[in-house]
């Protein structure tokens, strides 16, 4: 009798165990969306991402669970100023609809105390058979007496492995990989800081591709703390009128693969060249508008108002480089530096004779001003002033660089800026009969916020900046380019959304030997990128910084006639010769695109140099000594491109990944700075190939 009993309980016990286990699973397939790569599940009880699951590998690039997972967070600003936040870990349940790819989640009458009214919010994902990637889109309606000041979407808990994960960021010049990252990386978009609004993450051979597709730039704060959290806080235009909405324009996308971080970087070209506009004009190599300049120059100087002696140095620069060269030029207005902007005409005695003898000898110019500030001790301040940005005191933004004067940020929202802007340009093309401007803070400094409720714009920040410098900026290059030679427009910094009417970027930004070529990889053959000024404490410091920058496609040097000097003949020598090599491959270098980094089968040594900081001082950098990418151009031949840093000629053994991938002869030509060589057809089948850089020295391998 007592068997039978323990047999019956057991029999019961078996029927619960797997009544809960399917109940369970049941649950979680409830709140699962999926494809055939990717799965996402939610929770029930806060709404947010407890899992990320490559399919294919069964890799969670989620750490660790949590009780309650965040997904969303608004920063609210009350009737009477003050500050509240709501976000989904302190709420109440959302009602939550699933199918198998696609997900809403809506949380109803959210309250705040001390809040006349009430928000609703939805969360839609849906996950794309064609590319299995996850887009979410984030809504808040606000019925409410408050105001919705920014809104933080996604929130993502435990993404990645605190101190395991790796972090590809777009940060700074080309972008950086910050291995095995524990600390949280920040970044504010767009801005030198942070170009482009995506980045990866990587656990072994498993990535995660976490990117906003916003065609319309708006400000964000990127958040990346691996094992912790990773967030895009955006902030809502209007955000001191109650009642404002926000329904975001964008999607947040999420994919997953098996790769590094090159792929993310493709993922994020594809969307770019197809939807945003800053694309839409299309590569340089075939646009109109775009000078010859763009084009030719490979390499630059950076000279001042001594305008005798510098015109002697950049005719002797440019025979020396035997290359088109360009000069940026400082000081050549009336004005001094930071002070008395934007008063920068008439230009100083001699500039203009110097341009246009320059100009005789095929050596374009293009000089400095600002394109956001005016100097508040200037006679004409008080017509300007009130079309100055105003912060949410209602007080000017005033900035203050050490020149002794405050100087107020102009609103791009209003014409009056936008129009100044666009005759400044004009007026200093033609009176110095320059090639083409370089517009200081463009794309370095940060969107500005702007209250002036006369200025007709959305209060805050919001999409009127960048659009009204397009506006400015467009309208002086199409009256310029009207010149012979055309016309061209460079900014400080880099950073997306200003390319389709700016195109050089200056990367002036110290370099780290954590830097990769995440800005090329997206935009090879849209836009260019010049500087390489970092390193010029020793020839190997030189050599090491030109040889990595021209490899992933920059425009060198922007320092001064200094490497004229007879002591500086070793950093002559490897810039002109890689001055020489970029202008005979042009056809990659600027109507190609960067396809992937090329590392060597073989060992190649290391070398240390030291490269300037943030601070005055010199840090020390060590590097492979050869560097070497690959290209394609839009003949579809590739190229591998190699440079080499050391004293000595170096081997480098690689793979040629396009032939892993097709059956067919690959026609073999060697191009160096004096010459090209044809080389032996690389058979079908064949994959490996070894070659040795000369050293101080860069080659070109090009495959028809």
């Amino acid at each position: 009798m007592a068997f039978a009993r323990l047999r019956s309980f057991q029999i019961a016990f078996v029927a619960v165990y797997v009544w809960l286990a399917h109940g369970r699973q049941n649950l979680f397939a409830a709140l699962t969306v999926e494809d055939s790569r990717l799965r996402i599940t939610f929770s029930a009880d806060t709404g947010g991402i407890v899992s990320i699951v490559n399919t294919v590998t069964a890799h969670n690039f989620i750490s660790a669970s949590l009780k309650k997972p965040k997904l969303w967070h608004l920063v609210i600003r009350k009737k009477n100023g003050e500050r509240a936040e709501l976000s989904n870990d302190s709420c109440d349940k959302p009602s939550i609809s699933l199918k198998k790819n696609s997900a809403e989640l809506i949380w109803k009458d959210l309250a705040i105390e001390g809040v006349k009214g009430s928000f609703d919010i939805r969360v839609k994902c849906r996950i794309s058979p064609s590319d299995h990637l996850a887009r979410f889109r984030f809504d808040v309606d606000n019925h409410s007496d408050a105001s919705i000041c920014s809104a933080v979407f996604p929130e993502i808990s435990s993404l990645g492995i605190s101190g395991k994960s790796d972090l590809a960021f777009p940060k700074y010049n080309w972008g950086q990989m910050f291995k095995g990252l524990a600390d949280k990386v920040l970044g504010y978009y767009p801005s030198a800081d942070t170009p482009m609004q995506f980045c990866s993450f990587t656990d072994g051979n498993d990535s995660i591709y976490l990117a906003t597709h916003d065609a319309g730039a708006l400000h964000k704060t990127f958040l990346a703390h691996p094992g912790n959290l990773f967030s895009v806080d955006t902030s809502v235009p209007d955000a001191t009128m109650a009642g404002n909405h926000w329904h975001a324009p964008y999607d947040f996308v999420l994919g997953v693969y098996e790769g590094d971080w090159v792929n993310s970087c493709k993922l994020y070209r594809k969307w770019a060249m197809s939807e945003a506009p800053w694309t839409k004009r299309g590569p340089i190599s075939r646009r109109n508008d775009v000078s010859s300049a763009v084009k030719e120059v490979g390499v630059w100087l950076n000279l001042d108002d001594h305008f005798a002696a510098n015109e002697k140095s950049a005719l002797e620069f440019g025979k020396q480089m035997g290359v088109p060269i360009g000069v940026h030029w400082y000081n050549w207005h009336s004005n001094p530096f930071d002070k008395e902007y934007p008063d920068y005409l008439p230009a100083r005695s001699g500039f203009s004779d110097t341009v246009k003898r320059l100009n005789a000898s095929g050596i374009y110019s293009m000089p400095y001003i600002n394109g956001r500030l005016w100097d508040t001790q200037n006679s004409n301040y008080a017509k300007a002033r009130p079309y100055a940005t105003l912060n949410q005191a209602g007080e000017a933004n005033l900035e203050d660089y050490g020149s002794g004067t405050k100087l107020a940020v102009m609103c791009l929202g209003h014409l009056f800026w936008r129009n100044h802007l666009t005759k400044l340009i004009e007026q200093i093309a033609d009176q110095t009969g320059v090639g083409g401007i370089y517009i200081d803070q463009v794309a370095g400094a940060p969107v500005a916020e702007c209250y002036n409720e006369s200025h007709g714009h959305t209060l805050g920040t919001d999409r009127w900046w960048i659009d009204g410098y397009r506006k400015a900026i467009t309208a002086a290059r199409d009256y310029c380019t009207r010149k012979k030679g055309g016309f061209f427009v460079a900014a400080e910094n880099n950073a997306e959304p200003y390319m389709d009417f700016v195109d050089l970027f200056l990367i002036w930004i110290p370099r780290s030997q954590d830097d990769i070529p995440m800005m090329t990889m997206v935009y090879s053959g849209w836009a260019q990128y010049f500087g390489t000024n970092r390193g010029s404490d020793s020839d190997m410091s030189f050599a090491m910084l030109q040889a990595r920058d021209f490899t992933w496609g920059a425009q060198l040097f922007w320092e001064s006639a200094f490497i004229l000097q007879p002591e500086q003949k070793e950093k002559l020598k490897i810039l002109s010769n890689l001055a020489k090599l970029r202008y005979k491959s042009k056809k990659y270098f600027v109507g190609g695109e960067l396809v992937n980094q090329v590392t060597p089968i073989n060992i190649v040594p290391r070398v240390t140099g030291k490269w300037g900081s943030w601070t005055a001082s010199l840090e020390d950098r060590t590097l492979p000594s050869v560097h070497a990418t690959l290209w394609k151009a839009k003949d579809n031949s590739y190229a591998v491109v190699l440079a080499n840093a050391g004293l000595n000629e170096q081997p480098f053994e690689f793979e040629f990944l396009p032939a892993v991938r097709s059956s067919r002869n690959w026609r073999v030509e060697k191009i160096t700075p004096t010459g090209s060589e044809k080389l032996d057809t690389m058979q079908k089948g064949k994959t490996r190939l070894t070659i040795s850089v000369p050293a101080r020295d860069g080659l070109v391998l090009q495959f028809h």
